[in-house]
């Protein structure tokens, strides 16, 4: 009975969602603005200033290595605004009371939070793979050498991504009452994204109390977990080349981050992205059970 009541709940949330082509394009367009405006205006900047800094890289090296940094990091914020634009259900039925219809019917409150929640997950998953496919895409197209195994391994950390981030902004998403208030609060998380996944700026950029600031922050611990395997095959190319230039351009770039002199190793931010991912999935279902009324 409640397996059939949760896959009802799901069936009907993607059909919600779905149902808004323009809302389904707009959640999207976070990540992709920061593809276009870096690949138009940014790119040949970055590639200048680190063919400046280490000069024994070849050119088409250091493009290679922005373009899959930036595409890593995209799909990373992704799979961050993905979710919270799947909550825009949620808000919606509470905001037309429909959400009162499900509070007298025998489902419980738990099972209604995981009904929103797995649909976050999925809507972010599903979203996050078309970014990260016009990623692969481009980088192949640009000459980067790219493994398979790497992105399948890409693939897996934004997944995980995916449902901690879910976790994150569901919570949000349920503390919020309106679509003015959902609308204003997407606005504000898809621009701070970009900077706290390191992606509008390197974290190497930042200042040493911003740079701890953002490396303690579950966006830029993600996004670091899928360059390491996205950016894999160029930064060995590099190490060959200069192991202290990759070493050096791995943490400048927020591959490796650390948080006061500590290296956060990448066990540990898969432990902490899961943390996330349990807290905040408790927090949502008592900001669900306590506060909609």
């Amino acid at each position: 009975m409640k397996r059939k009541q949760l896959g009802g709940l799901i069936a009907r949330n993607l059909r919600v969602y779905f149902s808004d082509p323009t809302g389904v394009i707009l959640s999207l367009l976070g990540a992709m603005i920061v593809v276009f405006l870096y690949i138009l205006f940014l790119s040949n900047m970055q590639v200048d200033s680190i063919v400046a800094e280490y000069p024994t890289l070849p050119r088409e090296t250091a493009e290679n290595l922005m373009n899959t940094w930036l595409m890593a990091g995209a799909s990373a914020i992704a799979a961050a605004t993905t979710g919270l634009g799947a909550m825009i259900t949620f808000v919606t039925d509470r905001a037309t009371k429909r959400f009162d219809d499900f509070l007298v019917s025998p489902i419980s409150r738990s099972m209604l939070t995981l009904g929103y929640m797995l649909v976050a997950i999925v809507i972010s998953a599903v979203m996050t793979t078309v970014v990260f496919g016009f990623g692969v895409a481009y980088c192949f197209a640009t000459g980067a050498d790219l493994a398979w195994v790497d992105i399948g391994m890409a693939f897996v950390a934004l997944l995980f991504c995916a449902i901690s981030f879910s976790a994150i902004f569901g919570f949000v998403g349920s503390l919020l009452k309106t679509t003015g208030a959902f609308s204003s609060t997407s606005v504000v998380v898809g621009t701070a994204l970009g900077f706290f996944a390191g992606v509008y700026l390197p974290v190497g950029v930042f200042s040493t109390s911003i740079g701890n600031i953002v490396s303690i922050l579950p966006f830029a611990q993600g996004a670091a977990l899928v360059r390491n395997f996205f950016m894999n095959e160029t930064i060995e190319e590099i190490a060959v080349l200069s192991p202290v230039a990759a070493d050096s351009l791995n943490k400048y770039l927020g591959v490796s981050l650390s948080v006061a002199s500590h290296d956060l190793s990448f066990g540990l931010i898969a432990i902490i992205l899961g943390g996330f991912a349990v807290v905040f999935t408790c927090l949502m279902w008592l900001a669900i059970s306590r506060k909609v009324r």
